[in-house]
């Protein structure tokens, strides 16, 4: 049964960092990797249910509609407060990018706020929301825009929204745009912004010392800086659109794979595209026995990432022989498929407060043939939330017992 959810906005504002941005860091500029990052807002979507709210070392549980609105009012307050302050640290969310789309303008613009009161019909809870999770109703109802979209100039480059459940339940919804982070760095955004909250301290920088480690902004344009995509294009017969595009398939967090290790808090884009490759004719398609050998092609690429593979994107030369051997890859393709891992991250820890979220969702990606990968609620499984055309969409579900035949651990 499709549950009913009316959704209002009661609220729209533009939350600034708490203190402003020094003028000798008011211009940021992207990494090649952020160059090359999709220009789509990416999604992340918290529920919680059945808050407990700790206040004073005491413990309130929500038991009514009045102490619901008064408890939900308290706990919208300090989302707001707390993620102004989070974003002095992380400034460059509240620029704008500018028209060169190479460079942020960290002007203090802002990140959009939205908050929401959610109605249901036969008094539906939140928990059975998530019981009964509707893929449409996650994108166009609890988050705060489309994840699509090209040029945003003017828009910010970070948007929330909070949505309010008579129960008491909440549901925060989060767009960041993908040029300036990808996942890892939202979730570290997340839990900065969760710590600060639960900390309570009143002095600014003792709070940000106590509750988070800084982030590390300027880090990866350093190691990655970036370089004119016009040159480069001529330099590997690419245009800047293929570049852009086909940086894509397996994504893979490099943080890890470096030597040292980078910095977890390390914000920006650091994921790099591994790429495994299959030909199966017509007659072949369908065939279950094949995809054991696809699984271990996908590994084997992913395990190429390391240390000296992530060299090879710093410095020009050997970025224009890195993107020329990957676009001789690319070409040989009839249909990519673009996957992304949030398993594995923190996202069910961002407590603010109130307890941790039962349900982490990344409903959908700004464009078609994407599959997003999710640790499920009981932490002992993976969802797949998959992207694709229409036409494709009817084939891909044409059979779901078949579908399971085919899910194989990596």
């Amino acid at each position: 049964m499709k549950l009913k959810l009316e959704v209002e906005v009661v609220l729209r504002e533009t939350i600034k960092p708490s203190r402003p941005t020094p003028h000798y860091l008011r211009t940021f500029n992207l990494s090649f990797l952020d160059q090359t990052a999709p220009a789509v807002y990416a999604p992340l979507i918290l529920l919680y249910v059945d808050p407990i709210i700790h206040h004073t070392n005491t413990i309130v549980k929500q038991s009514s509609s009045s102490s619901s609105s008064t408890s939900s009012k308290s706990r919208c307050d300090l989302l707001k407060k707390s993620l102004s302050e989070t974003l002095t640290g992380y400034y460059t969310l509240a620029g704008r990018m500018k028209d060169d789309s190479f460079s942020v303008n960290c002007n203090d613009a802002g990140i959009e706020y939205v908050e929401a009161r959610v109605t249901t019909n036969n008094n539906v809870r939140l928990s059975d929301v998530i019981e009964n999770p509707d893929i449409h109703q996650l994108v166009d109802q609890f988050l705060p825009c489309e994840p699509a979209g090209f040029k945003i100039s003017s828009k910010p480059l970070l948007a929330v929204q909070v949505n309010l459940f008579d129960c008491g339940g909440m549901v925060i919804g989060l767009l960041i745009y993908h040029t300036l982070a990808d996942a890892s760095s939202l979730i570290t955004f997340i839990k900065d912004w969760a710590a600060i909250a639960r900390g309570g301290a009143t002095d600014h920088d003792e709070q940000i010392e106590q509750s988070t480690s800084r982030p590390h902004l300027d880090l990866l344009p350093t190691l990655f800086p970036q370089i004119d995509l016009i040159g480069f294009a001529q330099a590997t017969g690419m245009k800047r659109e293929e570049i852009v595009t086909k940086s894509l398939s397996h994504a893979v967090n490099m943080r890890r794979r470096m030597v040292p290790p980078l910095p977890a808090n390390c914000f920006g884009n650091m994921a790099r595209s591994s790429m495994a490759m299959i030909s199966i004719n017509k007659v072949e398609q369908g065939r279950k026995d094949l995809y054991p050998n696809l699984v271990g092609k996908i590994r084997e690429a992913i395990m190429k990432i390391d240390d000296h593979q992530v060299r090879k994107l710093q410095g020009r030369d050997a970025l224009v022989a890195y993107m020329k051997e990957y676009e001789q890859s690319y070409s040989s393709c009839t249909a990519i498929l673009h996957f992304t891992s949030l398993c594995g991250f923190p996202s069910y820890e961002a407590d603010f407060g109130w307890g941790k979220p039962e349900w982490v969702s990344a409903a959908t990606y700004g464009y078609n043939n994407a599959i997003a990968l999710m640790n499920t609620r009981s932490r002992d499984g993976i969802e797949a939330w998959v992207n694709m055309t229409k036409d494709d969409m009817a084939e891909f579900e044409r059979d779901d017992e078949q579908l399971l035949t085919f899910v194989s651990g990596l």
